[in-house]
């Protein structure tokens, strides 16, 4: 139970953060900034290509389930033409008195400069090596 707490204290901690680690870095995106959020769900893609201008920034959202201690990892082939400026994981509703229930996890990603760069994410746990068994999505951005 303590230890449940203690994921629970350390996703919300998280979850505030989020804005203060987007206003940590200048040219990165800004919770108060006016930008085009562009979420997969508005382009209907579950994986592919991405297709944005400079200065955008690409909100994707991926199910997960921290209290099962997977979590989602992220490799950005060329970190030139786009970065991750924020992210943070979101508890989903439940039940009172029910533990285990999963979320959302939450990144924000903006294109820097032309060209094209895959970001792959791996769903795994943190202490374990990666395998052909874990979850993969990769996302081409394409930055126009």
């Amino acid at each position: 139970m303590r230890r449940l707490l203690s994921m629970v204290l350390a996703a919300l901690v998280m979850l505030s953060l989020v804005p203060a680690l987007a206003d940590s870095t200048e040219g990165e995106y800004q919770a108060n900034e006016k930008v085009e959020l562009v979420t997969c769900e508005d382009l209907e893609l579950t994986e592919g290509d991405l297709a944005i201008q400079v200065g955008d920034v690409i909100h994707i959202t991926l199910d997960a389930n921290a209290t099962t201690g997977y979590g989602w990892f992220y490799a950005i082939a060329d970190e030139t033409i786009a970065t991750v400026v924020a992210e943070g994981y979101e508890v989903s509703p439940a039940e009172a008195g029910m533990v285990g229930s999963g979320g959302m996890q939450h990144y924000y990603i903006r294109a820097l400069t032309l060209g094209e760069s895959e970001i792959t994410f791996r769903y795994k746990r943190s202490w374990m090596e990666d395998s052909a068994e874990d979850t993969l999505i990769t996302y081409t951005i394409v930055v126009e």
